[in-house]
């Protein structure tokens, strides 16, 4: 709110009331959800990765470089559909933008609506910027949801390579 308040008018003139609306509230939940949850992760994910690695490599140096082939096939569609989401997810909150403002015009303005009989079409607005909002979260949605099934397909990919390596270099047992 203090940084806000303190920028210039021009900044105020060229922004909406929603999208200041959506900044305090919006924004400050985000930034404390990445806070509490991501920044948990961000520390223990790589130093998993890294021991996991570590200890493969103890084990058998050609199988973990191996299996280390299938690393970008999984990083590959993970940015890609990351980079997808972010794009949809800008625009989302675009909408969610555009409909905040929308009623906080309406709601402050309740009088000239109800005045003029605007009702109607300011609900066919309403309409309108909600189904954008919703569309988007959608594609968000199906985005997110398509990440699971691509990286699953490659790690049983990788499932298999593996098991073929380990049969093609493995010894026979003698018969006893």
């Amino acid at each position: 709110f203090n940084k806000l308040n303190s920028l210039s008018l021009d900044f105020h003139n060229r922004s909406t009331t929603g999208d200041l609306l959506l900044r305090v509230n919006g924004d400050t939940g985000v930034l404390y959800g990445c806070l509490s949850l991501g920044l948990r992760d961000l520390i223990k994910e790589p130093l998993t990765i890294i021991s996991v690695l570590i200890m493969l490599w103890s084990i058998d140096p050609q199988l973990t470089m191996l299996s280390m082939i299938f690393l970008p096939a999984c990083l590959v569609p993970t940015k890609l559909l990351g980079d997808k989401v972010r794009k949809i997810s800008k625009a989302g909150m675009k909408a969610g933008v555009n409909q905040t403002s929308m009623l906080v015009e309406v709601f402050s303005n309740i009088r000239v609506v109800k005045a003029f009989g605007l009702e109607k079409e300011q609900s066919n607005q309403f309409e309108k910027t909600n189904q954008i909002e919703s569309r988007m979260g959608m594609r968000a949605l199906q985005s997110k949801e398509m990440l699971n099934p691509i990286i699953e397909t490659f790690s049983a990919i990788g499932i298999g390579v593996v098991l073929i390596y380990i049969f093609a270099t493995a010894k026979p047992v003698a018969n006893l």
